[in-house]
C-alpha cells in the first residue's frame, strides 16, 4: 500500500487482514492513516508488515491490531496513536531499522507481552508517553547520535519493561525529556 501525495493525508478505515506480507509507504511529506484493524488473514502463515517510506504511516481508531505478524519500521516514520491501552502493535513486537523511526502519539501502544528491537540508526522517540514492554534491545546510538531511544517532548515519558532487555555496546538514550 502506498500513498504518492506529498501534501496530504490518505486514510484507510476498514479493517486489512494479511494473507500476505505487506509494505506500507507514503512518500516524502505526505502520510497514510490506517484507523482500522489488522489482523492476521485467513491463511496458514504468520506475515509481517514492513514500513518502507520517506512520509509518515499513522497507526489510529479504536480497534486493536492483533494477530502473530511481525512488524519492522525500514525507512520513514510509524506513529502510533490508537486508543490509550489499545495495541497499535501487538505480542509479536517490533524491529526499528537504520533509517527508521517508531514515534508514540498516545500512551500503551505496544502489547505489554511485544518486545522492540531497535538496529544502529533506528529510533523510538517515547514524545512523553508512557510505554509497557517486555523485552527492550538496544544497538546503537539513532540518527545523528541523538539517541536510538529518546523523548522529544517536555513532558516525561515512562518505559516500562521486562526482564529480557539488552543495551549493546555504544548505544545511548537521548532527547529533550526525561525517561
Amino acid at each position: 500500500v502506498s500513498s504518492h501525495d506529498t501534501t496530504g493525508d490518505n486514510t484507510i478505515s476498514g479493517s486489512i487482514n494479511l494473507d500476505n506480507n505487506v509494505t506500507l509507504s507514503a512518500f516524502s511529506g505526505g502520510r497514510i492513516i490506517i484507523s482500522g484493524a489488522i489482523t492476521d488473514g485467513q491463511g496458514a502463515g504468520t506475515y509481517g508488515v514492513a514500513i518502507n517510506a520517506t512520509g509518515t504511516v499513522r497507526l489510529s481508531g479504536s480497534s486493536a491490531n492483533s494477530g502473530q505478524s511481525t512488524w519492522t519500521v525500514q525507512a520513514g516514520t510509524l506513529e502510533l496513536s490508537k486508543t490509550d491501552g489499545t495495541d497499535a502493535i501487538s505480542s509479536a513486537g517490533i524491529t526499528i531499522q537504520s533509517g527508521g523511526t517508531l514515534k508514540n502519539l498516545v500512551a500503551n501502544q505496544i502489547n505489554n507481552s511485544g518486545g522492540v528491537t531497535i538496529s544502529s540508526g533506528g529510533v523510538y522517540d517515547l514524545n512523553g508517553f508512557s510505554e509497557t514492554i517486555s523485552a527492550l534491545s538496544l544497538a546503537g546510538t539513532g540518527s545523528g547520535s541523538n539517541g536510538a531511544l529518546i523523548n522529544s517532548s517536555a513532558t516525561a515519558a515512562t518505559l516500562t519493561l521486562g526482564a529480557n532487555s539488552t543495551l549493546a555496546s555504544a548505544s545511548s538514550i537521548g532527547g529533550t525529556g526525561n525517561i
